[in-house]
């Protein structure tokens, strides 16, 4: 019986989360001939499969349950185990927040919403605690580590898109752009006090779109909840953008989001809105000298590629995979 590498993938799921699942498979098919992806949920499988067509990998259509296998679920679908209790089983963590959900709501309806949450897709963490575990952020390795969970951090990289065709910083716009799923209460706060900026939602755009106004613009704010080290800010570094953040999730630690403290902003403080503020004027008027505090960060990101690909051979031996 061949042994076999399975990821489990969403296939209604086009966003940049499940890249990292197609990175994974991509890596670790350059070492091995046995690594697969199984699509789960809705299945809209050839628009996934157009959609990160740019990474090596194979589909199976069907997994067949045994000791020789190992099976890799995304923390979002953690329920899933419960269906092959014979094969070997790993748990990718590139989200914290998808795993517990609606932190942010009351109490009674956050109660209500994570039993809910959890009975529907989510294994309870005492079956998880076995079992193997990589993180796709040091955000998600220490909250692992906080509850006594092992784990190996493995991280992500940008795709090559945002390496290339830069437009020079000389012709940039005095636009702020930001993704309104992500802390638009506060967005919507600032643009109430800064009514004279050029706000831009990031939405319902292809790569190449949001490539190209990340280019033609100065800064990129995002005030959500950063549940794993997200790619938009590294995009919109990579494409000549000053990076402000909150404090949140992956931004209030320094290595997965490793910027100034005065470009992350504690929206608990009652005048963070006016910090915020002033730090955007400065941005954008005095933006040849601003980008270039966050130089370390531009190298940090070019290097994450290398990076993963060590972390990933280094699993491969741990693991005894080869």
């Amino acid at each position: 019986m061949k042994k076999k590498i399975i990821l489990l993938c969403p296939a209604d799921n086009l966003s940049g989360g499940p890249e990292c699942i197609y990175q994974l498979a991509d890596c670790l098919s350059r070492s091995l001939n046995n690594v697969f992806i199984f699509y789960f949920g809705k299945k809209n499988i050839k628009f996934s499969m157009k959609r990160f067509n740019y990474y090596n990998f194979r589909v199976i259509e069907k997994i067949e349950d045994n000791e020789e296998n190992l099976i890799i679920f995304p923390e979002s679908a953690t329920k899933l185990i419960y269906n092959y209790p014979k094969s070997r089983k790993c748990i990718f963590w590139m989200s914290v927040d998808n795993y517990y959900r609606y932190k942010d709501t009351g109490l009674i309806i956050k109660l209500f919403k994570r039993y809910f949450s959890l009975f529907k897709s989510r294994a309870k963490l005492r079956d998880l605690k076995s079992l193997l575990h990589v993180t796709q952020s040091e955000y998600a390795s220490l909250h692992l580590k906080s509850i006594g969970f092992k784990c190996h951090y493995l991280g992500d990289y940008l795709p090559d898109i945002f390496f290339k065709d830069l437009i020079s910083s000389e012709i940039k716009n005095n636009y702020v752009l930001y993704n309104p799923k992500k802390g638009i209460k506060y967005i919507k706060k600032l643009k109430e006090i800064c009514p004279e900026i050029e706000f831009k939602a990031i939405e319902n755009m292809t790569q190449s779109e949001v490539k190209s106004l990340l280019s033609k613009s100065k800064v990129y704010i995002d005030f959500g909840h950063h549940p794993g080290k997200d790619r938009i800010p590294r995009e919109a570094l990579m494409s000549g953008c000053c990076v402000i953040t909150n404090q949140k999730g992956s931004a209030g630690n320094d290595f997965d989001v490793p910027i100034l403290p005065k470009y992350k902003i504690d929206i608990k403080d009652k005048n963070s809105l006016i910090k915020a503020k002033e730090i955007i004027y400065e941005c954008l008027n005095n933006y040849q000298e601003r980008i270039l505090d966050f130089k370390n960060y531009e190298l940090e990101i070019q290097n994450q590629k290398n990076q993963f690909f060590a972390n990933v051979k280094n699993f491969i031996f741990e693991q005894n995979l080869l």
